[in-house]
């Protein structure tokens, strides 16, 4: 090989390589925008706290309104007023529990009939969870808990701030409250300060995918813990007065007031979903994790679907499973068929193998795929010389 062919032969392989970090160098790919669509609720009322569970969705809210829906687009009314704000709801110890102002408190075996307990002692029930053996609720003041879900303990009942959500996950209750205060606690009756990271009031918590993410209201900023214990600040770059938080299975999902939607795969960064021009605000959501539903102000209700989603328990409750109890099934599906073979002519297109279960978020011209090896090339120019 002389020396023009060996220059020609360079020239060849770095266009090659030019070419392929081209391809790898494209942004990573993020959060995509769903469909929303707006479902009637069939109520007014303003709808301030939601949870899935055993097949359906129930949501709860103003003069103490209790709906419920399998898929988020026909909903029963299953309680109603008049009477005080619900705006939170779980499930545990065979029992559904929903809180609000008023020191309400309800409880119901099915979902379908319920009753009140007698008022907490705090004035303001904001939120709940369940760990396997006790309920705390987000309150103001003091930190109600309870085995059963009727007689209730006030901790610390001289804490002046409000707590405005709590999470159970990763063996640990975590507390959200003004002035960016965070109190985690393993058993719900000894509870430890921790250093939030950020200012301004955390107004939601969630936990999902081995963390804990929090936001502070319209501040724009989160903070993320593996253990609820040390927390990192982290800019989302999100603006949106933020309320209510939930990891689905694949994606953290929040809303807030004006319409504010926002996903994300990771907890730092977020994609704001197009609501179809929807500004009512938004209190709380959740996801059985292959839908998400959205409520708030004055009854309205927002529906997406989880490309490849499965239903799974809401995340407040899945580390107590009801035994026995199956997710829905999915709908009816066509079988999948596979696509025909892609032409190899300059211009189409074909995919790259699949690494670790997953393909890579780009595709190679199938004209590249097609170019004879260089020493092909080579041969090919002597003897057309001779």
């Amino acid at each position: 090989m002389n020396r023009k062919q060996m220059l020609w032969l360079k020239t060849l392989v770095v266009t090659g390589v030019l070419l392929t970090l081209s391809l790898f160098s494209a942004a990573p790919a993020g959060a995509q925008s769903l469909d929303w669509t707006v479902q009637d609720s069939g109520t007014t009322q303003s709808l301030r706290g939601l949870l899935w569970h055993d097949g359906r969705f129930i949501a709860v809210g103003d003069s103490e309104t209790i709906l419920s829906s399998p898929e988020g687009t026909d909903w029963t009314e299953l309680n109603s007023g008049p009477g005080n704000s619900l705006r939170g709801i779980t499930y545990g110890n065979d029992l559904y529990v929903t809180v609000g102002s008023g020191g309400t408190v309800l409880t119901s075996p099915d979902g379908n009939s319920w009753t009140k307990q007698d008022q907490v002692s705090s004035p303001t029930l904001r939120d709940i969870a369940w760990n396997g053996s006790k309920f705390v609720v987000a309150a103001t003041p003091g930190i109600p808990v309870s085995d059963d879900g009727s007689a209730w303990d006030i901790i610390e009942p001289t804490v002046p701030y409000g707590h405005l959500d709590v999470v159970w996950g990763n063996g640990t209750f975590v507390l959200v409250a003004n002035n960016a205060n965070i109190r985690t606690s393993a058993d719900g009756d000894t509870w430890t300060l921790q250093s939030s990271g950020v200012s301004g009031s955390l107004t939601a918590v969630t936990w999902g995918d081995g963390q804990f993410v929090s936001f502070n209201g319209a501040g724009g900023k989160i903070t993320t813990s593996p253990d609820g214990v040390t927390w990192t600040a982290r800019d989302s770059g999100v603006a949106a007065d933020l309320r209510s938080v939930t990891w689905t299975g694949s994606h953290y999902v929040a809303v807030g007031y004006d319409g504010a939607i926002f996903l994300s795969t990771d907890g730092e960064n977020w994609t704001e979903q197009d609501t179809g021009g929807v500004t009512a605000n938004l209190y709380a959501v959740a996801s059985n994790g292959s839908l998400i539903v959205a409520v708030g102000k004055d009854g309205v209700v927002l529906t997406a679907a989880l490309p490849g989603g499965e239903p799974e328990p809401d995340p407040e409750v899945e580390t107590e499973p009801d035994p026995g109890v199956e997710p829905d099934p999915e709908p009816d599906q066509k079988p999948e068929t596979k696509p025909e073979p892609e032409s190899t002519k300059p211009g189409s297109t074909t995919p790259l193998p699949q690494t670790n279960g997953s393909a890579f978020p780009f595709l190679i011209p199938a004209g590249m795929l097609a170019l004879p090896p260089a020493y092909l090339l080579l041969r090919r120019k002597k003897e057309r010389r001779r």
